[in-house]
């Protein structure tokens, strides 16, 4: 049997001895290995997250402030990550991980995801490690950024996701801003452009993480987008956050911006209303970010750390963080 990579040795040798139940020797005969060869490769699926062992529910969560979160915020959903010994990962990437524990729990065969991009969708998308096949679609949510690294970002991490459940990849392959409105609409009407931003459209779930609004960081992608003369907007608007390329202010508002006006991707009203719109982050500095978009109900599902959820039920509750209707 030929396995393109590691990867898929672990997944199949954990569906083996763990779904099938079959024995450490048969399968040492099936793949031509030793017994000791077949029980490193399973402790190694457990130590590497291919295989969850999961007791009534999500594993390390917080019930109590979960159920707290649903009700205050009105979300259809919540996660909270509780404290373990000994992580093995950052708090981040442990939220990532459970974010990709929730999209496993609600994937449906032919379930359209619209995912973003950046190191914690990265870090979810690692953690994807299901013991079964689903012919899901996975698509960009908006065009390819610019980085001064030699990868391939978006296609990547989009690829890699379908990859994990045997499923399709859909790339928008389209700057990420436009150079004008003109030239935005010859964009998007492009054929192999307005296929990608139709599946983008069908999307039922929609997972992105929450960001601050950082305009003096170095490393953020998002900055070369930015005039100064744009930056001075958004911190006159008091920009707190960062959903899917848009900023947003502490009510959840949309600041008018050339990102808004000019990105390649489906109008942000339709990203907000998807059945599933997952938003995730970890640590109590992203907390404004979080109520903002909270706020604004840019978000229906919030998947985040212990900590920040207890600063998130604090600082919500104080009359300035009232809810709008919605994020414009």
């Amino acid at each position: 049997m030929n396995f393109s990579d590691r990867r898929q040795l672990l997944q199949a040798v954990a569906r083996l001895y763990y779904i099938e139940n079959v024995s450490q020797s048969e399968i040492a005969d099936q793949f031509f290995m030793s017994k000791s060869s077949v029980s490193r490769l399973i402790n190694e699926a457990c130590k590497t997250g291919c295989v969850q062992f999961v007791i009534s529910g999500f594993p390390n969560t917080n019930s109590f402030l979960q159920k707290e979160l649903i009700r205050r915020f009105s979300l259809k959903d919540a996660l909270v990550l509780s404290p373990v010994s000994e992580l093995s990962k950052e708090i981040g990437d442990e939220v990532a991980s459970l974010t990709a524990c929730y999209l496993d729990s609600i994937l449906r065969p032919d379930s359209v995801i619209g995912i973003t991009r950046g190191r914690m969708i990265r870090s979810m998308i690692e953690s994807l490690c299901p013991l079964r096949e689903l012919p899901v679609h996975v698509v960009q949510l908006f065009g390819l950024i610019n980085t001064s690294h030699n990868d391939d970002g978006e296609l990547e991490l989009v690829r890699n996701f379908a990859k994990a459940y045997n499923g399709s990849y859909h790339h928008l392959f389209a700057p990420f801003l436009a150079k004008d409105r003109q030239n935005k609409e010859l964009i998007s009407a492009l054929p192999a452009v307005a296929s990608a931003l139709q599946y983008a459209d069908q999307a039922s779930i929609v997972v992105s993480p929450l960001s601050r609004a950082d305009f003096d960081s170095p490393n953020s992608l998002w900055k070369q987008y930015l005039s100064g003369e744009v930056i001075r907007r958004l911190q006159e608007k008091e920009a707190v956050g960062l959903f899917c390329g848009h900023y947003y202010d502490k009510q959840g508002r949309f600041i008018q911006s050339e990102l808004l006006d000019l990105m390649i991707s489906i109008d942000i009203r339709h990203i907000i209303q998807k059945e599933y719109v997952i938003g995730f982050a970890a640590g109590p500095e992203k907390t404004p970010a979080i109520l903002g978009a909270l706020n604004g109900s840019l978000i229906n599902v919030l998947i985040t750390d212990e900590k920040t959820a207890l600063k998130l039920l604090i600082d919500g509750s104080r009359p300035e963080s009232a809810k709008v209707e919605s994020g414009f």
